[in-house]
């Protein structure tokens, strides 16, 4: 059940315990630029030779790759998605308590999820 809006987890950088943390989570976002996101298409993943750059609106800094499908590929994963669908009738759930799960470790987890949104 959704539990509505909340902050999340203020975080004292004047501890010294704190400041090791977040500087380990800045060096592990930093070792991922530029890492290339493949598609995954029915389960597999799928590099593509056109690629699409994320860039930092802050610092334009391309932070890593999506790979861009095809429309043929683009067919195939909604083709793909329909069967895993049918297979599955209450995946939506479970991917729902999924991403619920995820956003829920931002206040276990504060120093990994507060430097995705770097200066």
């Amino acid at each position: 059940m959704l539990t509505g809006f909340k902050n999340a987890v203020e975080v004292d950088f004047t501890l010294e315990e704190n400041k090791k943390k977040i500087e380990e989570a800045f060096k592990q976002a930093h070792a991922e630029t530029g890492a290339v996101y493949p598609l995954i298409i029915g389960g597999k993943k799928v590099e593509t030779e056109k690629k699409i750059a994320s860039v930092s609106p802050a610092t334009k800094e391309v932070l890593g790759y999506a790979c861009s499908c095809s429309k043929e590929q683009a067919d195939e994963a909604i083709k793909a998605s329909y069967e895993a669908f049918k297979m599955e009738p209450d995946i939506c759930r479970r991917k729902s308590t999924c991403i619920k799960k995820t956003c829920s470790t931002s206040d276990r987890e504060p120093f990994h999820h507060g430097c995705m949104e770097r200066p």
